[in-house]
């Protein structure tokens, strides 16, 4: 951009060679500028909280609860089957399933010998107690 004195020094150049210098009126100056701004909002949001909760669930029974309906545990394989059971508060046997964990492994994979293990657990019975689940060992 050019400053005040460059440009007096250009008008004289023109002037000397002939041409005229604009007149003032001539000159654009250009206008002043004016602006404002605002704005206004509302809302609402959700962040992070705390809360707490209740709840019941069904655990392990560890008790001597006694079987009322003993069953034949015994398989004709080298190995065991051990069997989950859901029992209700008046003993029985309502879910049976084969289960595999670090505490109660089960060796035998053979399906048939699964299955029978499962339909022989559904036939247990227990002494009335709480709601809980079992682990029925085939071996």
């Amino acid at each position: 951009m050019l400053d005040d004195h460059q440009i007096t020094k250009s008008i004289n150049h023109l002037s000397s060679n002939g041409i005229s210098s604009p007149s003032q009126s001539a000159m654009y100056k250009g206008r002043g500028g004016t602006g404002s701004g605002g704005g206004s909002g509302t809302g609402s949001g959700l962040g992070p909280g705390e809360g707490g909760g209740h709840g019941g669930g069904i655990g392990y029974g560890t008790g001597t609860r006694g079987m009322i309906n003993t069953i034949n545990t015994s398989v004709n394989q080298e190995g065991q089957v051990c069997v989950e059971v859901h029992v209700t508060a008046e003993g029985n046997v309502i879910s049976a399933r084969v289960i595999n964990t670090s505490k109660f492994r089960t060796t035998i994979f053979n399906n048939a010998i699964q299955a029978q293990c499962i339909a022989q657990a559904k036939q247990a019975r227990y002494k009335a107690g709480k709601e809980e689940l079992r682990v029925i060992i085939f071996h």
